[in-house]
Protein backbone atom coordinates (compact mmCIF):
# COMPACT_ATOMS: atom_id res chain seq x y z
CA UNK A 1 0.00 0.00 0.00
CA UNK A 2 2.18 2.83 -1.03
CA UNK A 3 0.43 5.27 -2.70
CA UNK A 4 2.58 8.55 -3.70
CA UNK A 5 0.94 11.76 -2.24
CA UNK A 6 1.26 15.72 -1.71
CA UNK A 7 3.84 17.17 0.65
CA UNK A 8 1.81 20.22 0.45
CA UNK A 9 -0.65 18.53 2.98
CA UNK A 10 -1.48 21.56 5.72
CA UNK A 11 -3.67 20.10 8.88
CA UNK A 12 -5.28 22.47 11.07
CA UNK A 13 -4.50 22.20 15.05
CA UNK A 14 -7.81 20.27 15.61
CA UNK A 15 -6.83 17.88 12.38
CA UNK A 16 -10.47 18.49 11.46
CA UNK A 17 -9.53 19.75 7.76
CA UNK A 18 -6.57 19.61 5.73
CA UNK A 19 -5.52 21.52 2.84
CA UNK A 20 -3.43 20.32 -0.20
CA UNK A 21 -2.86 21.62 -3.82
CA UNK A 22 -3.47 18.88 -6.55
CA UNK A 23 -1.40 19.34 -9.85
CA UNK A 24 -2.19 18.51 -13.25
CA UNK A 25 -3.06 18.90 -17.09
CA UNK A 26 -5.85 21.35 -15.26
CA UNK A 27 -3.63 23.17 -12.99
CA UNK A 28 -3.42 24.04 -9.51
CA UNK A 29 -6.72 23.04 -7.93
CA UNK A 30 -6.90 23.55 -3.93
CA UNK A 31 -8.23 20.01 -2.23
CA UNK A 32 -9.71 20.22 1.38
CA UNK A 33 -10.48 17.20 3.09
CA UNK A 34 -12.89 18.10 6.14
CA UNK A 35 -13.82 15.41 8.96
CA UNK A 36 -17.08 16.21 10.46
CA UNK A 37 -18.63 15.01 13.72
CA UNK A 38 -21.74 13.21 13.53
CA UNK A 39 -23.29 10.87 16.14
CA UNK A 40 -22.63 12.79 18.84
CA UNK A 41 -18.73 13.11 18.30
CA UNK A 42 -18.42 9.22 17.76
CA UNK A 43 -18.24 9.12 13.89
CA UNK A 44 -16.62 11.84 11.79
CA UNK A 45 -18.09 12.18 8.28
CA UNK A 46 -14.53 11.92 5.63
CA UNK A 47 -15.29 14.50 2.37
CA UNK A 48 -12.76 15.70 -0.07
CA UNK A 49 -14.15 18.66 -2.29
CA UNK A 50 -12.44 21.54 -3.89
CA UNK A 51 -11.21 24.95 -2.55
CA UNK A 52 -12.90 27.24 -5.19
CA UNK A 53 -11.02 30.59 -6.56
CA UNK A 54 -13.56 33.15 -4.39
CA UNK A 55 -12.03 31.04 -1.14
CA UNK A 56 -15.74 28.41 -0.55
CA UNK A 57 -15.80 25.45 -0.70
CA UNK A 58 -17.55 23.47 -3.84
CA UNK A 59 -19.74 20.19 -3.96
CA UNK A 60 -18.25 16.74 -3.59
CA UNK A 61 -19.74 15.67 -7.03
CA UNK A 62 -17.33 17.58 -9.07
CA UNK A 63 -15.08 15.83 -10.47
CA UNK A 64 -11.78 17.36 -11.29
CA UNK A 65 -10.05 15.18 -13.50
CA UNK A 66 -6.73 16.89 -12.67
CA UNK A 67 -4.96 13.39 -13.27
CA UNK A 68 -3.97 12.73 -10.08
CA UNK A 69 -6.32 10.23 -8.52
CA UNK A 70 -3.75 8.15 -6.97
CA UNK A 71 -1.49 10.90 -5.61
CA UNK A 72 -4.71 12.27 -4.11
CA UNK A 73 -5.91 8.90 -2.91
CA UNK A 74 -2.35 8.21 -0.85
CA UNK A 75 -2.79 11.98 0.54
CA UNK A 76 -6.12 11.44 1.68
CA UNK A 77 -5.05 8.02 3.00
CA UNK A 78 -2.23 10.30 4.69
CA UNK A 79 -5.17 12.54 6.21
CA UNK A 80 -6.91 9.74 7.60
CA UNK A 81 -3.59 8.16 8.94
CA UNK A 82 -3.02 12.07 11.05
CA UNK A 83 -6.57 12.04 11.84
CA UNK A 84 -6.86 8.32 13.59
CA UNK A 85 -3.90 9.16 15.16
CA UNK A 86 -5.28 11.96 17.16
CA UNK A 87 -8.71 10.63 17.43
CA UNK A 88 -8.23 6.55 18.19
CA UNK A 89 -11.79 6.45 19.45
CA UNK A 90 -13.85 8.21 16.40
CA UNK A 91 -15.12 6.01 13.44
CA UNK A 92 -14.21 7.19 10.04
CA UNK A 93 -17.55 7.64 7.86
CA UNK A 94 -17.47 7.28 4.16
CA UNK A 95 -19.05 7.26 1.16
CA UNK A 96 -18.88 7.72 -2.60
CA UNK A 97 -21.29 10.51 -3.40
CA UNK A 98 -21.91 8.51 -6.80
CA UNK A 99 -21.87 5.17 -8.12
CA UNK A 100 -18.31 5.51 -9.04
CA UNK A 101 -16.56 7.04 -6.16
CA UNK A 102 -18.35 4.23 -4.02
CA UNK A 103 -16.78 1.32 -6.47
CA UNK A 104 -13.58 3.23 -6.33
CA UNK A 105 -13.70 2.91 -2.66
CA UNK A 106 -14.43 -0.53 -2.75
CA UNK A 107 -11.51 -1.03 -5.20
CA UNK A 108 -9.04 0.26 -3.03
CA UNK A 109 -10.89 -1.82 -0.01
CA UNK A 110 -10.43 -4.80 -1.60
CA UNK A 111 -6.85 -4.06 -3.59
CA UNK A 112 -5.43 -2.79 -0.19
CA UNK A 113 -7.48 -5.17 2.74
CA UNK A 114 -4.49 -6.46 4.05
CA UNK A 115 -2.90 -3.58 4.89
CA UNK A 116 -5.40 -2.00 5.83
CA UNK A 117 -6.40 -4.09 8.29
CA UNK A 118 -3.42 -4.51 10.13
CA UNK A 119 -4.30 -0.83 11.06
CA UNK A 120 -7.95 -0.51 10.99
CA UNK A 121 -11.17 -1.96 11.87
CA UNK A 122 -13.29 -1.59 8.40
CA UNK A 123 -16.79 -2.07 7.91
CA UNK A 124 -19.00 -1.69 4.98
CA UNK A 125 -22.49 -0.52 5.66
CA UNK A 126 -25.23 -2.09 3.56
CA UNK A 127 -29.25 -1.31 3.85
CA UNK A 128 -28.12 0.43 6.98
CA UNK A 129 -26.53 -2.54 8.50
CA UNK A 130 -22.99 -2.40 9.80
CA UNK A 131 -21.60 -5.43 9.02
CA UNK A 132 -17.31 -6.63 8.95
CA UNK A 133 -15.79 -5.38 4.89
CA UNK A 134 -15.63 -8.17 2.78
CA UNK A 135 -15.17 -7.52 -1.20
CA UNK A 136 -17.79 -9.96 -2.17
CA UNK A 137 -20.85 -7.22 -1.22
CA UNK A 138 -21.33 -3.92 -2.51
CA UNK A 139 -21.57 -1.39 0.17
CA UNK A 140 -23.19 2.09 0.47
CA UNK A 141 -20.43 3.34 2.93
CA UNK A 142 -17.92 2.11 4.89
CA UNK A 143 -16.70 2.91 8.46
CA UNK A 144 -13.07 2.43 9.85
CA UNK A 145 -11.48 3.18 12.77
CA UNK A 146 -8.04 2.65 14.24
CA UNK A 147 -6.81 -0.10 16.02
CA UNK A 148 -5.62 0.16 19.74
Amino acid sequence: MNYEKYTSLVAEKDLNSFRFTSEGPMGSIKKVILFQSLDYGRVASLVLLDQLADGTIGSDEVTSNNGDRQKIIGTVMEAVGLYTERYPKKWVYFRGSTSSRLRLFRIILNRDFEALSRRYQIYSIIDGAVCPFTSEVGADAYLARRKS
